[in-house]
């Protein structure tokens, strides 16, 4: 994997370069291009884990939906995406 600075800050998770809430658009973008699904999935479970014990706030949903639910696109499918909306 590409090092990058877009990292979590825990325990806010939150993007330490931009500030977004991670995993921010940059961080999602190096992931699909260097992380094949799988393990994109492992990863990312794991890292919705931490999060959820350090932000227990957060419903397993809005946890789901930031940390898996986009990451299960392809890379294909990523730059099917891309292209299409040019």
């Amino acid at each position: 994997m590409i090092e990058t600075t877009h990292v979590p800050d825990r325990p806010s998770w939150r993007c330490r370069d931009c500030q977004a809430p991670w995993p921010c658009d940059p961080a999602r973008v190096d992931m699909i291009a260097n992380m094949d699904r799988a393990a994109r999935v492992i990863y990312l479970s794991f890292q919705m884990a931490e999060a959820n014990e350090d932000q227990p706030h957060l419903s397993v949903e809005e946890l789901f939906d930031r940390f898996l639910n986009w990451a299960r696109v392809s890379r294909a499918d990523s730059h099917t995406r891309s292209n299409e909306s040019m």
